[in-house]
């Protein structure tokens, strides 16, 4: 706007009053549309995240039904075996296992297989992800992709090592001020029991 106005009174001119205004009109709207197509480029890339978040929640979802099927035969299976070898016996009244993020059951389970670990690197540290390979492996853990694995990280195995460091069974060293990976082992006077024993 200004260079325009500038080059009409460089002609020594007065600057129309009706061209000021729509100078100035115009540069308004120049600025109202770089920052709407702003938005329109910040919110396209929050719907390209999304869309791909979708998909894979998609994909879990498919996956997740599929072995829903495939687990009910194998449980369908389970049952009229049980019930042709031992009739006095109501599969229905078998508790399952409430391993919400995988095979170990209960907490203390898990528990159980970060000491096994733990013991069987004894006096050495271990890193999470060297723990979570072992309790991966020990439990038979179904863990579809990485940010899965990533959110048991985070959630149930980070949480089970701080309650044994804050129980005494472990140590840690903290590598996260120095961008270090952070470790735990055994502490020299914890005992284990037979059933926590490495294999």
């Amino acid at each position: 706007m200004n260079e325009v106005i500038s080059e009409v009174t460089s002609k020594k001119k007065r600057v129309p009053t009706q061209l000021k205004q729509l100078a100035e009109k115009r540069a308004r709207i120049a600025g109202q549309i770089l920052r709407f197509q702003a938005k329109v480029n910040q919110r396209g890339r929050v719907i390209d995240s999304l869309s791909k978040k979708l998909e894979e929640a998609i994909r879990d979802r498919d996956l997740a039904i599929n072995k829903v099927a495939f687990l009910s035969i194998e449980l369908q299976h389970c049952d009229e075996t049980i019930k042709t070898r031992y009739p006095t016996i109501n599969p229905a009244n078998i508790d399952p296992i409430q391993g919400t993020k995988g095979g170990y059951g209960q907490s203390d389970s898990l528990r159980a297989a970060i000491l096994s670990s733990l013991m069987g690197a004894k006096p050495g540290f271990l890193s999470m992800r060297e723990i979570g390979n072992f309790v991966i492996a020990r439990c038979s853990l179904v863990l579809n992709n990485d940010e899965a694995r990533h959110r048991w990280e985070r959630n149930s195995l980070r949480r089970a090592l701080q309650k044994l460091v804050d129980a005494g069974r472990l140590e840690m060293i903290d590598g996260r001020r120095e961008n270090k990976l952070s470790t735990w082992r055994i502490r020299e006077e914890t005992q284990l029991s037979l059933s926590q024993l490495p294999d």
